[in-house]
């Protein structure tokens, strides 16, 4: 049959793109990393995480707020004064002067109950000749002021119950944190994997193109010598051409499962060595570990450990704790009011026309004396407070009834929709929990089959490949390349009309060479499709059996655990 030959131009064109393949120049850096150093990466620099981390400190920042509420209070104050009165028509003139101060400690116990305790002493001077005794006066004062609700505001549910929500709030936070860090952590994971995936896949199809060039030489060394015909070396030539562009395709994969990763770890240039041409290199390979515990066993892991879980129990228990709060605030205010005061006093007497015959026997009759241990200053006012001659009591109820407590009513309907907002939340996180496990250990067991198949083919073609190239070496008969070749008529039916017609004349040309016992090319780059692709399935079962492995881990919520990370960790980074 007439022999076929390659263009010149297109012949010269194959070689130089070959010889410019992508990742065999040197310009690029190659940065070996480890799937534990680039989960570190992304914990040190993932702004997801740093995000949820704040959220975390403003919870706990909430729960001093309200605490915050307890805190005693020391308040103080000094003061001076003075009032120059005009007289009028039942008063004379007068004169009035304060000078003081006055100290204390006020807050509130958990129990609702508001106290004061103040510490006060004036000194006044007033000039009134009608109504001064003592001038100066000095009087001191010790007052205690306690009010305790005893419906609405009263005791825990009033009080507590506050710090109680928020609390629960913070450790939803933490849960939440922990849950955004498993997350991260395993698309790190899947991230990682599919990258070392995309690289096997690349040097499945670099090796393919490796031995479509030996079968392009091979074959147009038989055509030299006569072996075989023309057809052998245009099916070799596009062989080459067909592997090329599939390991382009390979190698854009590769780089858009690097993006992927470099987007998970968010590592700026200049950082830590990190260059804008640097080529991720993964050093961890997929290992396939089984896995033997019980469906019920990671269902009781999932139940124990599951941050999201966690989350959804706290926030329930949060809005419980809130509903009690509300439903206190819809009762009548009672409170129980007590006070509590001592006073000293002491000062010089005044001499005026209010004390005039005052101490004296023959001055008033009867007569009047004052009692001496008000004579005296700031020291003698002061003995007089601690002596309790003189003190003040006070005790009463105070009630408060509102005639329409529309606002109490609706915030506490709003709660009692949150809280079952909150429950049904809880049981919807429930169920898809036990799903993700029922799922991962099924796809987990899958997976492990399928790399266990995909291992026996690889091992199985490259059998096949080395077979099938001494057949065309010894120039032995087969039907394979018939076959083969009416699987490429088929599929260029389905891609080109136009490819249609040189596959029915490349058909035609074999079945020829079939009936002419000659032998063919045809059969070599066929099984040697088989293999890459074996190779390929191989590399995809093996990462996907890690991601599967990743996911089961974050489903009964061991991830962290088994790789030492916790949220402390990550909170003092």
């Amino acid at each position: 049959m007439p022999g076929i030959r390659l263009p010149a131009q297109a012949t010269r064109a194959l070689l130089i793109a070959v010889a410019l393949l992508p990742g065999r120049h040197a310009a690029a850096q190659e940065r070996r990393i480890s799937l534990g150093e680039a989960i570190a990466a992304a914990l040190a620099n993932n702004g997801d995480l740093r995000v949820a981390r704040e959220e975390v400190g403003i919870a706990g920042d909430q729960v001093d707020v309200e605490r915050s509420a307890y805190d005693p209070v020391l308040f103080g104050r000094v003061f001076a004064g003075r009032d120059v009165l005009p007289g009028s028509a039942t008063a004379f003139p007068s004169k009035d002067r304060q000078l003081g101060g006055e100290a204390g400690v006020s807050g509130q116990l958990p129990t609702g109950l508001d106290y004061s305790v103040s510490l006060g002493l004036t000194s006044q001077r007033h000039d009134d000749p009608f109504g001064t005794v003592y001038d100066p006066a000095y009087l001191s004062r010790l007052d205690l002021s306690l009010t305790q609700p005893l419906l609405r505001g009263a005791w825990g549910s009033g009080n507590r119950q506050a710090i109680v929500v928020v609390a629960l709030r913070k450790q939803q936070s933490d849960a939440l944190l922990r849950a955004q860090l498993e997350q991260t952590v395993s698309l790190v994971q899947v991230a990682y994997w599919n990258l070392v995936r995309a690289r096997q896949e690349r040097d499945a199809r670099d090796a393919s193109l490796q031995l479509a060039r030996e079968q392009l030489e091979e074959s147009r060394r038989l055509v030299k010598l006569g072996a075989v015909s023309r057809l052998d070396e245009v099916e070799a030539g596009a062989g080459v051409s067909r592997r090329l562009q599939e390991l382009h395709s390979a190698t854009a994969d590769v780089t858009e499962a690097e993006g992927l990763l470099l987007e998970l770890l968010q590592i700026r240039i200049g950082e830590r060595g990190w260059k804008s041409d640097d080529v991720l290199v993964p050093t961890d390979s997929a290992e396939v570990v089984p896995v033997r515990e019980s469906i019920e066993h990671h269902l009781a892991l999932a139940r124990k450990n599951r941050p999201d879980l966690l989350a959804a129990r706290r926030l329930t228990g949060a809005e419980t704790a809130a509903l009690e709060l509300a439903a206190n605030r819809k009762r009548p205010g009672l409170d129980l009011v007590a006070r509590a005061g001592l006073a000293g006093l002491a000062g010089e007497l005044a001499d005026n026309y209010a004390t005039a015959g005052i101490n004296d026997p023959m001055g008033l009759d009867p007569p009047f004396f004052t009692d001496p241990d008000l004579d005296g200053g700031v020291p003698d006012s002061l003995a007089n407070l601690v002596s309790r001659n003189f003190y003040s009591l006070y005790l009463g109820l105070r009630i408060e009834l509102p005639l329409r407590n529309q606002e109490a009513e609706a915030r506490y309907s709003i709660q009692r929709h949150q809280l079952e907002k909150a429950r049904a939340a809880q049981r919807s996180v429930q169920a898809r929990i036990e799903n993700d496990v029922r799922t991962s250990l099924r796809r987990l067991a899958s997976n492990a089959s399928i790399v266990a198949a995909a291992d026996q083919a690889v091992t199985q073609t490259e059998r096949l490949l080395d077979g099938t190239r001494k057949r065309f070496h010894n120039d032995d008969s087969t039907s394979f390349d018939v076959l083969r070749v009416l699987d490429e008529l088929t599929r260029s039916k389905i891609e080109a009309a136009r490819a249609r017609a040189q596959t029915e004349r490349l058909l035609d040309g074999t079945r020829k060479r079939f009936h002419n016992d000659d032998s063919t090319s045809f059969d070599v780059l066929r099984v040697l499709d088989e293999l890459t692709r074996s190779k390929i399935e191989a590399a995809r079962a093996r990462a996907r059996y890690q991601v599967a492995l990743s996911r089961l881990e974050v489903a009964n919520g061991t991830l962290l655990d088994r790789m030492g990370i916790s949220v402390r960790s990550l909170q003092h980074r």
